[in-house]
């Protein structure tokens, strides 16, 4: 009896294994060719409304937020220009995109790099031309974006920070531009700063002016006393 239980209990583990294998599908589109591996089964997934799902059905990709209707790809992606060049690859884990995903100009060169945890856009983000110059780095905290940088000929240029997805700050990266000023005797003599220290001499001369009054006037009080 132990015998046939251990049989029967192979074939249901065996056939469950079987069923939510994930198997590969080859798609033709007019500019690019997708190799991509659908999960047979989508039991134990339950969509939530702020990711993105790319799911198969008629020998098509689709990609919707919040939901799917037809089977999620599961597995290592693929896509290639006519050329047979790479244009994209990455993984997809239960309809999401996951870990490391690059996208390539049709002349081979990197177009960008992105990173995902299971649907969420994470760490360093890189967009270069294609000659393969950065142009552009954003950081990802739990998908939203933190900051990002332009650079221009190798040099970061300007950096915008975020905060929810809102605009916070924004800074130019040229060393001479906003650096703080050690010695205030050496701000730049401009028509309004030659105002404002005009102001302060004025001030300070009618200070001193007073002091010297008070002075004299005690002093001359003195010496009438004395006389």
């Amino acid at each position: 009896m132990k015998k046939y239980f251990f049989l029967f209990l192979f074939i249901v583990v065996h056939g469950t294994a079987q069923v939510k294998r994930s198997y590969p599908v080859y798609i033709n589109y007019s500019d690019y060719t997708v190799k991509a591996s659908v999960l047979n089964t989508a039991n134990n997934i339950y969509p939530h409304e702020s990711l993105t799902y790319f799911w198969y059905s008629a020998n098509k990709i689709y990609d919707t937020q919040g939901s799917y209707d037809g089977k999620v790809l599961n597995g290592p992606y693929s896509s290639f220009f006519l050329s047979g060049n790479l244009k994209e690859q990455g993984y997809f884990k239960k309809g999401l995109k996951n870990g490391k995903w690059i996208t390539w100009y049709e002349n081979g060169k990197i177009k960008d790099i992105k990173i995902w945890n299971r649907g969420t856009q994470v760490s360093t983000q890189k967009t270069y031309n294609d000659s393969s110059e950065l142009i552009l780095k954003q950081l990802y905290y739990n998908g939203r974006l933190v900051s990002q940088t332009i650079y221009e000929n190798g040099k970061a240029v300007k950096t915008t920070k975020f905060k929810n997805g809102k605009e916070v700050m924004k800074t130019d990266n040229d060393d001479t531009i906003k650096k703080p000023i050690k010695n205030p005797s050496k701000i730049p003599k401009t028509d309004n700063n030659r105002e404002k220290k005009n102001v302060w001499k004025g001030k300070m001369q009618t200070y001193w002016g007073k002091i010297k009054n008070t002075f004299k006037k005690k002093s001359n009080s003195d010496k009438s006393e004395k006389t």
